[in-house]
């Protein structure tokens, strides 16, 4: 295990140090990790596609190698990437879009409602 996935593990995420972290990045870290992030003082939170159907375990059903879009030194294949799952499919799953949702909502990252226009000075 590389020392820096054991910092985040253990310091970012304050999982406990008599814990190992594990192998591969589950549902829960990748959640633990998107709200950290959605948390962050930042004016902007960008996540690749990848790291948020990381919070649904029917939409990571790939080999995390095949999600990754850059390779060091790999010129043959870098920046692309190909999403595995039709947009139809994403907008109807309405478990992982209602999750998404909660946590924007959270978090404060939760889109606001454009404020009612006025006419001659009333809300309408």
């Amino acid at each position: 295990m590389p020392k820096e996935a054991s910092e985040v593990y253990h310091k970012l995420l304050g999982r406990p140090e008599s814990e190992p972290p594990p192998p591969v990045c589950g549902t829960d870290i990748a959640r633990a990790m998107f709200e950290l992030q959605l948390r962050s003082p930042a004016m902007l939170a960008i996540f690749p596609l990848q790291d948020i159907f990381a919070l649904s375990p029917r939409l990571t059903t790939r080999d995390p190698a095949s999600e990754r879009i850059n390779t060091p030194f790999d010129y043959t294949r870098n920046w692309q990437y190909r999403m595995h799952v039709p947009l139809e499919q994403l907008v109807s799953d309405s478990e992982f879009t209602e999750e998404v949702a909660q946590l924007l909502g959270q978090c404060g990252r939760a889109a606001q409602p454009p404020p009612q226009a006025k006419a001659g000075g009333r809300e309408m």
